[in-house]
C-alpha cells in the first residue's frame, strides 16, 4: 500500500512537472516576464538582479527535484542502474539544499503570498529538508542502506511539501465550491495555516511512519490502521492531483 501511495504521488508530480515546464518554459521562450507573476506576487522584477536570480533558480531547481526524485524512487534504477541512482541522487540532494536556501530567502527577504504562520511552516520545512538531506548523504557514505532509504524517503516527502500544498488546496476548493476558511485576497486564514503546517512539517514523518508500520506489521490492528491510512492518502492524493489539474494548472496552460 505504501508503494501505491508513492506511485500516485510520483505520477502526480510528473503532471506538476509538465505544468511547470509548460508555464515557465513557454514564458521564457516568448520573453514574457508577466507570465512569471501568475503564480507568485512579484515574478521577475526589472532591476532586481538578485531577486530574479533566486526566482529563476528556485523554479529551475524545482524542475530538477521533480525529475530526479522520480528517478530515485524507481526500484529498477536502484537495482539495474546503480551509477545513475548514485549520480542522480547527488544532483537531487544538492538541489534540495539549494532550493531550501533560495526558498527561505524568497519568503523572508523578497516577500511572497501568505501570512507569518505559513512562512514559519515553509521555513520549518526547509530546515527539516536540509537536516534530512544531510542525513541521507551521511548514511549513503557510510553504506548504511536501510537508514539511507529511510532518510531519502524523508527528503522526498519534505521536498514534496509545495506539491501537496497545491493539490490539497485545489481539492478543498473543489469540495467546498470556493474558498472556505481563508481570505483569498490576503491568502491567509485558519485553513491555510493548518494546511501549511500539515504538509510542510507533519505529513512527511506521518507518511513515513505509516509506510514503516504497514511494512513491518504483517497482521493485526496496527497493520490494518496503517493500511487504511495509506489507502486514504492514496485516494486523497489522486483526487487532489485531478482537482489541481482542472482548477489550477490546465487553465494557465491555455
Amino acid at each position: 500500500m505504501g508503494a501505491s501511495w508513492l506511485a500516485v504521488m510520483v505520477a502526480g508530480q510528473g503532471v506538476f512537472l509538465l505544468y511547470v515546464l509548460g508555464l515557465y518554459g513557454r514564458a521564457t521562450l516568448r520573453g514574457d516576464r508577466a507570465a512569471w507573476a501568475t503564480t507568485m506576487p512579484r515574478g521577475l522584477v526589472p532591476g532586481d538582479g538578485v531577486g530574479n536570480t533566486a526566482v529563476v533558480a528556485h523554479i529551475a531547481l524545482a524542475v530538477v527535484i521533480l525529475a530526479a526524485g522520480a528517478v530515485q524512487l524507481l526500484p529498477v534504477v536502484r537495482r539495474r542502474l546503480p551509477a545513475l541512482h548514485r549520480w542522480s541522487g547527488r544532483v537531487y540532494l544538492g538541489s534540495c539544499l539549494a532550493t531550501s536556501v533560495a526558498g527561505v530567502w524568497l519568503v523572508w527577504a523578497r516577500g511572497t503570498v501568505g501570512d507569518t504562520s505559513q512562512h514559519l511552516a515553509i521555513t520549518g520545512n526547509a530546515l527539516l529538508l536540509v537536516a534530512s538531506t544531510v542525513m541521507a548523504w551521511r548514511t549513503a557514505r557510510a553504506r548504511d542502506i536501510a537508514a539511507h532509504r529511510r532518510w531519502a524517503l524523508h527528503v522526498v516527502l519534505f521536498a514534496s511539501g509545495v506539491f501537496h500544498f497545491r493539490i490539497l488546496l485545489a481539492l478543498w476548493l473543489v469540495l467546498h465550491r470556493g474558498p472556505v476558511g481563508f481570505d483569498p485576497q490576503r491568502f491567509a486564514g485558519p485553513f491555510l495555516t493548518v494546511l501549511a503546517w500539515s504538509v510542510y512539517v507533519v505529513l512527511p514523518p506521518l507518511g513515513l511512519a505509516l509506510v514503516e508500520r504497514a511494512r513491518r506489521s504483517a497482521r493485526g490492528g496496527v497493520h490494518l490502521a496503517a493500511a487504511v491510512g495509506l489507502a486514504a492518502l492514496t485516494v486523497i492524493t489522486a483526487a487532489g492531483v485531478g482537482a489541481a489539474w482542472l482548477l489550477l494548472w490546465a487553465p494557465r496552460l491555455r
